[in-house]
């Protein structure tokens, strides 16, 4: 096994497809990690396709409508038409093409941070108000 996931939501029993965040090699060459939609199951017969494990991870406690489950890849090729190329792309005829600006992909990454910290202080106003309120009546 080269790679799995555990507790991903309404895969258990029902995907047929994943987006998966997936090393991106090029004639044994890395390029690190990009996007695909990888088909999963067949979709005739609802099986696992070649190299893939996946499966319901059993009952779970007060939830057990979910269908939440695990997935493993066992050196699975994916097709470069799988791809998403909206910044990284791959051409027809094999070669990377990085995006233009390189720090597009850290767009995400400042976006959540930026909510982290815009989140912060009503998190933070809202549990000091509770240990202020429960030092003052506590016996």
């Amino acid at each position: 096994m080269t790679s799995g996931k555990w507790w991903v939501g309404e895969l258990g029993i029902h995907a047929n497809h994943a987006m998966v965040f997936a090393q991106l090699i090029l004639s044994g060459k890395k390029y690190g990690v990009h996007p695909f939609i990888v088909p999963i199951r067949d979709l005739k017969t609802h099986k696992p396709l070649t190299g893939i494990k996946v499966g319901d991870i059993g009952p779970k406690v007060g939830f057990d409508t979910k269908d939440n489950g695990f997935i493993y890849f066992d050196k699975v090729r994916i097709p470069r038409e799988n791809m998403m190329m909206r910044y990284a792309k791959v051409t027809k005829s094999g070669e990377f093409k990085k995006p233009d600006n390189a720090k597009m992909g850290f767009s995400i990454m400042l976006k959540t941070r930026l909510a982290i910290v815009t989140w912060f202080p009503r998190s933070l106003g809202m549990a000091l108000t509770i240990a202020i309120k429960y030092s003052l009546i506590r016996k």
